[in-house]
């Protein structure tokens, strides 16, 4: 909320698409602040939403901290991969790992909605960032997400059922601007 309101400063639009108990505050928050640059998206199809999202130039995600979601990747994460747009994030193990590394994104170590501006800020300003970020997450899903690239470990797995232990080839890890 404290982001939403940092953004309307600067005119950035920011689109929250989202459910459940903290939208209804989040919704509240954004009326009683004027904060005409926030945009509430109703739950949709996958496919509208994916849709959605590749409108957008950043992909915000923020995770608390709990132990959960350190050992994860969370769907909106490979969403915004998938669409190529940059991820500006508030996460910790797992999902860090795979922004970090595979240069995707950017990740806030205070986890401060100024911290969080300043990221969107620079990605703003500086497009071919953006870019070489876009094509790096696209690069990722294509390598760890596609049908078409994992096939053959699918197949192996399904002829090898109930015989011997399958043998998979140890690779990397894989256990107006808008923001989203």
């Amino acid at each position: 909320m404290d982001l939403a309101k940092e953004l309307h400063e600067y005119n950035i639009e920011l689109t929250v698409m989202g459910y459940g108990f903290k939208k209804k505050e989040f919704v509240r928050f954004a009326k009683e602040h004027k904060l005409t640059n926030v945009r509430f998206i109703k739950p949709t199809t996958r496919q509208k939403c994916l849709h959605i999202i590749s409108e957008h130039h950043i992909g915000l995600v923020t995770l608390n901290g709990k132990q959960v979601f350190e050992t994860v990747l969370p769907g909106k994460i490979i969403d915004y991969m998938t669409c190529g747009i940059p991820i500006v994030a508030s996460v910790s193990g797992y999902a860090k790992e795979i922004i970090l590394s595979h240069e995707a994104g950017v990740v806030s170590g205070t986890n401060t909605a100024d911290e969080m501006l300043r990221h969107i800020l620079h990605l703003y300003q500086h497009p071919s960032k953006r870019s070489k970020m876009s094509r790096n997450s696209l690069n990722y899903v294509k390598k760890y997400f596609y049908w078409e690239e994992n096939i053959q470990v699918l197949l192996q797995l399904i002829e090898n059922k109930g015989s011997e232990p399958l043998q998979v080839e140890q690779s990397e890890s894989v256990d107006k601007v808008e923001v989203l």
